[in-house]
């Protein structure tokens, strides 16, 4: 399961790359593991983490969006379940194809 020390770890790791591996001051940056247990560090790793906490609420609140968008596109043929025929199915597969495309952003 994805959660916020997994994404600040990613973050993190791709500021370092993004930097050449080094700090404003030429030294070079620890990994994500020594530099979350170092307490030193330990205000800019609660940054990277409340950094990596906003981030994954963002791409949660554009998947609501998504869902629901696909929602409201299915919704006339969720209301009328029972009555999928011959000449409305093409527009019912597209409306669970886009909840679905939705589902697994």
């Amino acid at each position: 399961m994805i959660n916020k020390e997994i994404v600040a770890e990613e973050l993190y790791t791709a500021y370092c790359k993004a930097v050449g591996g080094l700090a404003f001051n030429g030294d070079p940056l620890p990994d994500w593991k020594t530099f979350a247990a170092d307490v030193t560090k330990k205000k800019q790793s609660d940054a990277w983490l409340a950094a990596a906490e906003r981030a994954m609420e963002e791409a949660w609140m554009a998947k609501e969006s998504s869902l629901s968008s696909a929602l409201t596109k299915a919704r006339p043929f969720v209301k009328s379940w029972g009555e999928l025929n011959d000449e409305n199915w093409h527009e019912y597969r597209e409306a669970i194809t886009a909840v679905d495309a939705a589902l697994k952003q």
